[in-house]
């Protein structure tokens, strides 16, 4: 079961993807970090390791300089966090 989240960004570009994946180095709290630059809200989804919570990610991002907003969690996190 993937554990996915999606937020929406401002991460715009390549370069601005390496300032927040520079700020996750040695964390280890996902497996996959993609951006859909051609998507004006920068949707940004991670695929998380166990245990990892979508908080955590929001606070990195926003350390990094970017704003994210969830958008999207996959039903298993909807389950773990209890959400509906």
């Amino acid at each position: 079961m993937d554990n996915k989240v999606t937020f929406h960004t401002n991460i715009n570009c390549e370069t601005c993807y390496g300032k927040v994946e520079k700020t996750f180095e040695g964390k280890n709290l996902y497996k996959d970090f993609k951006v859909d630059f051609a998507n004006p809200k920068k949707p940004a989804t991670f695929t998380l390791n166990e245990g990892v919570k979508t908080d955590q990610i929001k606070k990195l991002i926003n350390e990094a300089g970017y704003k994210a907003e969830v958008v999207e969690e996959t039903n298993f996190m909807r389950k773990l966090f209890n959400r509906k």
